[in-house]
């Protein structure tokens, strides 16, 4: 068990101690707000390990000529330093040397007043310029301010306190005074020293002139002390962070600085998540968050209670809930302070949202009110994240989309901005700024899944769209050719089963095109007898189907699944069969894709190029690389989905600058569907590219529908050139089921700007 002589300070109401004894570094505080009255270490004790002893040395009444250079010689001969509290009146030309000396040599001085006037008599402000008289001569010679303050016997009081608090001081007892055998010879102090001396005990020395038992007596303290294990160094080397962080917690009051979380815009810098200041009241270790004019109410309680606090935060808000939450996500507060990004935007680029805090040090006393800040550190607020979005297009999607539930994805395709991404059904994401309640809770794990992205987490067949992906593989290996055309019964009979056309429908003699725009079952069902699943796969990966994430920027985002011979050999432990080949060239079966796959199918058959989807604001200019197809048979695909749309939808108009296909993927044995419907335009210089997935659609064609009243809104909602010449008036006549529309499509940098259905 090792003994550590060190500098010890004690204080009244708190205790600080120092053990920089041999390095000449500062005090280190350790302020613990115990009541340590006269005598009574009982607390402090508890601050310690059991092999922690230690014991400080402090001289009183100061600064007298002829011992304190005695003093101080034995001090350095036994490597310990002490604390001298120096009476004020004593510091004069004769004694402003030795009160330099005792600083230059690494000991502490302290304020012991003026004289030893009997403070408590005296008024406050009396009181108070006696200290700083002492203080300023101190000061004076030692040239740095003075932190400790030690009352004469008997004068410690609480408005004796108030006073060192105001001039930064600390007020210090002692547990062991010399004084008490003041008369004693030299060994016989040493005896009654030593024998009363305790762990965390504080010595008080008195260097009067006429106390020389007190000099004769302090070497062989300190030799016995030492032979008793005490070391100078090993407690502040060994416990200083342990104790740094007590003082701390309990002198200094750290405050964070909370960042103002950075704003989410959409494309036009319209605020899309922004902070409100939020108030919660704090009182017997729970908060409540109350609005402004409730605050209000509670005002006068509040400043009458000293145990109730006003806590003003940052809230997260946004504007348009449920239009675009599964974009923008939500936060989450932790420890009541932080807001950190759970989903969405807000999750992705919530390093960059979130800023960084600040700090602010406060001194306290006893009562934890603040004396004054020692230090600050700035907070730096979140940067603003502005994203490819367009909310009045999220608008008009959920205007249009109304009960249905399913997606929308709306993307530039020269650039794979996207402009839109809706889901539906959706939720409001200001309701978890607050704490949920058990009915909202249940509300949003309802059945029709509100909190789902169904735009990136939905896996799905995607039909008859991936007939444009086997048309190109079909073309490529030469398996077809645009004119060949094949014999349609209503079904094929492969084996011993019979895979039937849509409906069963008999579609006679059909061409690719044909075929297309009749969704012929039977016609694909020819390419999947001799295409190889390989080739199949080998061509969908190019156009990003069930490839895996396209974007990354959200942890929602699902792959999809595009099966293969490997695939089916690790999963199914079985090899791949014909049937799984024909499944595949209608979009059923194994094979997975989610709305924004194809939005990107989409805009790469559009441009012939790999874009790359993306939904951050960016300078940089895109240059995609060409997919690896022949340039003639991109040009037939895209003339098959001009004559989808054309002949389906808008029978008898000429000129329709449109390109497109449906889906309907059968998700059960009882037939039932989703609507799916891609498409891109204008034609012939594409801009735009869209995905509608109506979940569990019914006829008439919702998605078609709803796709055309986007598109209606985009248009009419452009400022036009106003060169007649390029202004087109085109009717649309869709199935019988659905109303007569008009769009508007017009030259931008003299090329027609019309958006796909």
């Amino acid at each position: 068990m090792f003994i550590r002589i060190i500098t010890f300070l004690l204080l009244y109401s708190s205790a600080v101690f120092c053990g920089d004894c041999n390095f000449n570094l500062p005090y280190c505080g350790l302020s613990c707000n115990l009541d340590l009255s006269y005598r009574n270490l009982s607390n402090i004790k508890k601050l310690l390990n059991n092999d922690d002893k230690f014991v400080a040395l402090t001289f009183d009444d100061g600064p007298s000529n002829n011992r304190v250079n005695d003093i101080i010689n034995v001090l350095e001969s036994y490597e310990a330093k002490a604390t001298f509290f120096v009476l004020g009146e004593r510091i004069n030309k004769k004694t402003y040397e030795i009160v330099k000396k005792i600083h230059e040599a690494g000991h502490e001085l302290g304020n012991h007043s003026w004289s030893h006037r009997k403070l408590t008599s005296l008024s406050s402000e009396e009181q108070l310029q006696e200290l700083e008289k002492t203080n300023t001569a101190i000061k004076n010679a030692i040239k740095q301010d003075v932190k400790w303050f030690r009352p004469p016997y008997g004068c410690h009081d609480d408005n004796l306190i108030k006073n060192t608090n105001k001039l930064d001081m600390y007020s210090i007892l002692w547990t062991v005074d010399s004084l008490d055998w003041q008369g004693d010879k030299p060994e016989t102090l040493v005896e009654r020293v030593l024998s009363n001396v305790h762990n965390g005990a504080v010595i008080l020395f008195h260097d009067h002139n006429n106390r020389s038992n007190t000099i004769e007596a302090l070497p062989h303290i300190i030799k016995i002390l030492k032979k008793s294990g005490y070391k100078l160094y090993n407690l502040q080397i060994r416990n200083r962070q342990k104790y740094e962080a007590l003082s701390n917690s309990n002198r200094i009051r750290v405050a964070t600085i909370m960042p103002q979380r950075g704003k989410i815009l959409d494309r036009n810098s319209t605020e899309l998540a922004i902070n409100k200041i939020s108030y919660v009241v704090l009182f017997d270790g729970s908060g409540e968050e109350v609005d402004l004019q409730t605050l209000s109410e509670v005002e006068s309680k509040i400043a009458r209670s000293s145990e109730t606090k006003v806590t003003a935060l940052y809230k997260r808000y946004y504007p348009f809930g449920s239009i675009c939450s599964h974009v923008i996500g939500y936060t989450k507060r932790q420890q009541g302070i932080n807001e950190v990004g759970i989903s969405g935007i807000e999750y992705t680029y919530d390093h960059i949202l979130k800023g960084k805090s600040g700090k602010s040090e406060q001194e306290i006393n006893s009562k934890k009110r603040v004396i004054k800040e020692l230090s600050s550190i700035p907070q730096q607020d979140g940067q603003d994240v502005q994203l490819t979005i367009d909310i009045n297009l999220q608008e008009k999607i959920a205007e249009v989309f109304k009960d249905h539930q399913g997606s929308a994805v709306v993307i530039d395709v020269n650039n794979g901005e996207i402009l839109a991404l809706y889901n539906s059904p959706s939720y409001d994401n200001n309701l978890f700024a607050s704490r949920l309640s058990n009915e909202t809770w249940e509300s949003l794990n309802a059945p029709s899944l509100p909190l789902v992205n169904r735009a990136l987490s939905y896996q799905i067949p995607p039909g008859s769209i991936f007939k444009v992906i086997v048309a190109l593989a079909g073309l490529k290996d030469g398996i077809i050719t645009p004119e060949e055309k094949f014999s349609c019964k209503g079904y094929m009979k492969i084996g011993e089963r019979k895979f039937r056309c849509l409906k069963s429908k008999v579609h006679g003699y059909v061409s690719l095109n044909e075929a297309m725009a009749l969704s012929c079952n039977t016609y694909f069902y020819n390419i999947g007898k001799k295409i190889s699943v390989d080739s199949l796969v080998e061509m969908a990966r190019k156009f990003g189907i069930g490839g895996g994430s396209l974007i990354g920027t959200f942890k929602e985002e699902a792959p999809g699944l595009l099966p293969d011979r490997d695939w089916r050999a690790r999963k199914l432990y079985s090899q791949w069969y014909l049937g799984d080949t024909i499944n595949l060239v209608i979009g059923q079966g194994y094979i997975l894709t989610t709305p924004l796959q194809l939005a990107v199918l989409a805009a790469r058959i559009a441009t012939g190029k790999e874009v790359i989807p993306h939904i951050e604001m960016s300078n940089t200019v895109q240059n995609f690389p060409d997919i690896d197809v022949d340039y003639e048979h991109f040009s037939i695909i895209r003339k098959a989905m001009f004559d989808v749309v054309n002949s389906n939808y808008r029978k008898g108009l000429s000129g329709i600058q449109i390109a497109g296909k449906t889906g309907t993927p059968e998700i059960n044995s009882k037939g039932e569907s989703h609507k799916l419907f891609i498409a891109y335009g204008p034609y012939h210089n594409p801009r735009y590219a869209i995905s509608v997935f109506i979940e569990h659609g019914k006829a008439p064609r919702q998605d078609v529908a709803i796709a055309n009243e986007i598109f209606q809104y985009m248009l009419e909602n452009h400022k036009p050139l106003t060169n007649d010449d390029n202004l087109v008036i085109i009717k649309l006549s869709l199935t019988s089921e659905v109303k007569n529309a008009y769009i508007k499509s017009w030259s931008f940098n003299c090329c027609f700007i019309i958006i796909c259905i």
